[in-house]
């Protein structure tokens, strides 16, 4: 655990002086998945990974790119499962 407590300490120190420089970042889920061919479980616990690993390293952001350039699946307007997967 320790090591893992140093790791991150370390990639702080990295990303915070990028923030503080402008640089916004960005989640792109932490797993190269396709939104638009996952289901919404699977988009929320790949986004809850990114929130449990990476997060505690670059901070929250509201910044979502989707691998693959694939969006939640082509719907005319947001809403159902898969969004409420990205937008919590």
């Amino acid at each position: 655990m320790n090591n893992r407590i140093e790791e991150i300490r370390k990639a702080q120190e990295v990303s915070a002086p990028l923030k503080a420089n402008g640089w916004e970042i960005a989640c792109y889920g932490y797993s190269k998945i396709s939104f638009a061919d996952s289901d919404a479980d699977t988009i929320a616990a790949n986004l809850k990974r990114w929130d449990n690993q990476v997060a505690p390293i670059t901070g929250k952001t509201d910044i979502l790119f989707y691998p693959y350039g694939l969006d939640i699946g082509g719907v005319d307007y947001y809403s159902g499962d898969k969004y409420e997967a990205v937008s919590n």
